[in-house]
């Protein structure tokens, strides 16, 4: 399956965000990026298994599923940074085990810079 087809089936009329970033992808091919400068960087694990529910058969085509720290010192001409919900980022997890308000603040600082991280991946589109 090659680069357009690869999301097949999704188009601007769909609203969900796995609908629109499978879009997304198609506009990139459509636009002449190959697949292996594509990512899509998530924040964990667990987001990174829904996320082939919005990329479909992208993936099998070369398109990079990442998590964000994971794409540290990389680069690639279209990142999309998805699965940011309100109880992924930030961390829940560390939130509660956060003691205190300076322990807080470093989760919040944390997660800020890796998604600062995350977005500066892009060269061309984000």
């Amino acid at each position: 399956m090659k680069g357009a087809d690869a999301a097949k089936g999704a188009t601007r009329s769909y609203t969900s965000p796995w609908h629109r970033t499978a879009a997304w992808i198609n506009d990139c091919f459509a636009d002449g990026f190959a697949p292996e400068t594509i990512a899509i960087l998530v924040r964990s694990e667990a987001e990174s298994k829904r996320t082939l529910k919005a990329t479909g058969a992208a993936a099998e085509v070369g398109v990079n599923i990442a998590l964000m720290h994971e794409a540290k010192g990389k680069e690639y001409r279209a990142v999309a940074v998805i699965a940011c919900d309100a109880d992924v980022i930030p961390n829940e997890n560390r939130l509660l085990a956060a003691g205190d308000e300076g322990a807080r603040r470093e989760v919040y600082d944390t997660e800020r810079y890796l998604r600062y991280g995350a977005a500066t991946r892009a060269r061309e589109r984000l």
